[in-house]
């Protein structure tokens, strides 16, 4: 699907989303899987765009944990006493 300009509309793959945006339709599109209310097809499509979701705010809490273990000086993925 294009828009008016011929271009494909961004996705939340393809914009800056924020992680609490990226949970947020996360726990939307698991809430339709959850339902059961769907195709085969239609579950299977919305798993894959749940997968890319899951990566996608994983990455960008990944990304907030170096920030924040940057300005504090520790290892993001060592224990706190």
């Amino acid at each position: 699907m294009t828009g008016a300009s011929g271009e494909r509309p961004a996705t939340f793959e393809e914009s800056p989303a924020t992680f609490e945006e990226l949970m947020a339709e996360l726990e939307e599109t698991t809430a339709r899987l959850a339902s059961g209310d769907l195709g085969i097809e239609a579950a299977a499509d919305l798993y894959e765009r749940a997968e890319r979701l899951h990566a996608l705010a994983s990455a960008r809490l990944e990304q907030v944990r170096a920030r924040v273990a940057g300005m504090s000086g520790t290892d993001p993925g060592s224990p706190t006493d």
